[in-house]
């Protein structure tokens, strides 16, 4: 951890200060730990963490004890750990695929674990999507309809410049 002054997380940051010949690596330490503190705070708002109970069912949903999930999960999850194709799938499955699999017989239990995995993408998509929308804004561009716009920079196809040109005429005769 950073208030221990291990800053192995910080290859670069370590290799300079074990250089210099300052002592002043406590201040680094502490600047560094203000620095982190309101990061830190940020991402529990983005992602908070997750119970241990709530890790175990999305890593492994087979060790998990049935009396420390609420109530209203408890029946589907015993239906889930007694159903043999479950546990087959679970094997052979990465857990993504298998979660998505169950949602179709288990909908309560697996809602819960895919929130979870639903949180990253979303949020990255969302931040993604105001980052190209504040680079299309720009003093020499100032529309206030970016619809278009916006759609084709977020979009993963590729245009097809060629095709397009070849269908406009350049200039109309009189």
């Amino acid at each position: 951890m950073v208030k221990d002054g291990n800053l192995s997380m910080f290859e670069r940051l370590g290799v300079a200060l074990a250089k210099s010949k300052n002592t002043g690596n406590l201040d680094v330490v502490q600047l560094l730990q203000a620095t982190l503190a309101p990061l830190r705070i940020e991402l529990h708002s983005y992602f908070p963490e997750l119970s241990e109970v709530e890790s175990k069912l999305i890593r492994n949903p087979f060790t998990v004890n049935v009396h420390l999930l609420p109530d209203n999960l408890q029946e589907e999850f015993l239906e889930l750990v007694n159903d043999s194709a479950a546990k087959d799938s679970f094997e052979t499955l990465t857990l993504t695929k298998f979660w998505t699999r169950m949602s179709e017989t288990y909908p309560v239990v697996s809602d819960v674990v895919l929130n979870s995995f639903l949180i990253f993408p979303s949020i990255y998509r969302c931040e993604q999507g105001f980052s190209t929308l504040l680079n299309m804004k720009t003093k020499h561009r100032s529309r206030l309809n970016v619809e278009h716009g916006l759609r084709v920079c977020r979009s993963n196809t590729t245009p097809r410049i060629e095709k397009i040109l070849c269908n406009k005429q350049a200039q109309p005769s009189h």
